[in-house]
């Protein structure tokens, strides 16, 4: 999965134009203690050593994005043509959250090509089926989903949304 976030990630990077992109891997939500009584959950980049990176948007990235996986499934599906063997196939169940400025590029633009990103995914590995399901351009809705207890810092020339897709990867016959 990780191999087909990064195709995702450089096919945004190359149709944004931009230079200054930080387009982080697969985040994970952590518990952490703000002040003495309260708990924030936020989204990180947990390293092989245990360290966190923040992938909360700067001032200083035109655009900044990660992916969530919310949850893993397994299913059979019926290949197609001669035979009609089953496979097996893991479904990933993610999304992606996207921050941009926007005076450097216009949203709507940005979320086409995040959704053409993960669509062309499936036209480079036949193995692999894409699905985009939503996006939620709510910009309180998606800060509330992703940085539950921390309040609402965004100021109106950054944008905000959350496009919810399926990766299915099919396993081949042979294993």
């Amino acid at each position: 999965m990780n191999e087909i976030v990064s195709i995702i990630n450089a096919k945004i990077g190359n149709e944004a134009g931009l230079d200054n992109v930080t387009l982080f891997g697969v985040a994970e939500p952590v518990v952490r203690r703000e002040g003495d009584y309260m708990d924030v959950v936020v989204p990180v980049i947990i390293m092989p050593d245990g360290e966190c990176t923040d992938v909360l948007h700067d001032d200083i990235r035109d655009i900044t994005s990660y992916h969530r996986l919310k949850q893993k499934s397994y299913t059979t599906i019926m290949s197609k043509g001669f035979g009609n063997d089953p496979q097996r196939a893991v479904v990933y169940d993610m999304s992606l959250v996207v921050y941009g400025k926007r005076s450097a590029i216009d949203f709507m633009r940005l979320e086409r090509i995040c959704v053409r990103a993960i669509e062309d995914v499936a036209m480079r590995d036949k193995s692999v089926q894409t699905e985009v399901t939503t996006t939620n351009f709510n910009r309180i809705e998606v800060w509330q989903s992703e940085y539950a207890g921390l309040p609402f810092p965004i100021e109106p020339d950054i944008f905000l949304f959350k496009i919810n897709y399926k990766l299915t990867r099919v396993q081949s016959p042979c294993h």
